[in-house]
């Protein structure tokens, strides 16, 4: 695993001082008054705002508009399971966080110090990074591995994980297949074969018939 994938609870107060200072002082401002108000559900949108407006994807869209689309395409999904409240705005969290730590200087113990800053509690901060960290690619191309065997590495590492990120990430394959028309022919046929072999991996017993034949359709 990466190193800016590890990260620990044993943080000291003046630690995420530290962290937060780092940010200009109107993001402070907000973090400020969110923390106040503990508008909890719109710290993640203030990250990603913060981290990826810059990022841009293919088409020109930028990557904070996939993570809203995913997020909004996973609360959809929950409407099809019995969550309690707090899986559910775990789940909202998670999939707008799903990209910063791939696609920005973000660590994963950045991330734990800002939500513990803002007032979540230890486990919340626990859960929410961790789901963040599954979520974020573990193997970066290297020499001798091809993308194929990376991308199959990734998907049977998914496939271990909970129900949740399961469904956060079949909400993402959605987006991402959804905006394949801005891929070139060659990639195109590269990347539906490993949608395939993703949803393949992403199938739960838990699952109710609904989220099964979504994943039968991206097996397509």
């Amino acid at each position: 695993m990466l190193s800016k994938y590890y990260f620990t609870t044993d943080v000291a107060s003046e630690e995420t001082d530290v962290v937060f200072n780092r940010y200009p002082k109107d993001i402070q401002a907000q973090f400020v008054i969110l923390a106040k108000w503990r508008v909890y559900d719109t710290v993640p949108l203030e990250l990603i705002k913060h981290k990826l407006e810059h990022v841009l994807r293919k088409g020109g869209e930028t990557a904070v508009d996939h993570c809203v689309r995913v997020k909004n395409l996973a609360k959809s999904l929950c409407s099809f399971l019995s969550l309690t409240d707090n899986e559910k705005l775990y789940v909202s969290h998670v999939a707008l966080l799903h990209d910063i730590l791939e696609d920005s200087d973000m660590t994963a113990q950045e991330l734990y110090n800002i939500y513990k800053y803002v007032g979540y509690s230890t486990e919340f901060c626990k859960n929410v990074v961790e789901g963040v960290v599954a979520l974020s690619d573990h193997y970066v191309p290297t020499e001798g591995v091809n993308r194929l065997e990376r991308k199959r590495k990734e998907a049977d590492r998914l496939g271990e994980c909970s129900d949740l990120i399961k469904l956060i990430k079949i909400a993402d394959l959605i987006d991402n297949t959804n905006s394949m028309h801005f891929f070139d022919e060659d990639f195109q046929k590269i990347y539906k074969e490993e949608k395939r072999y993703l949803a393949s991996k992403l199938y739960s017993d838990n699952f109710p018939l609904t989220i099964k034949l979504i994943l039968n359709g991206l097996q397509t």
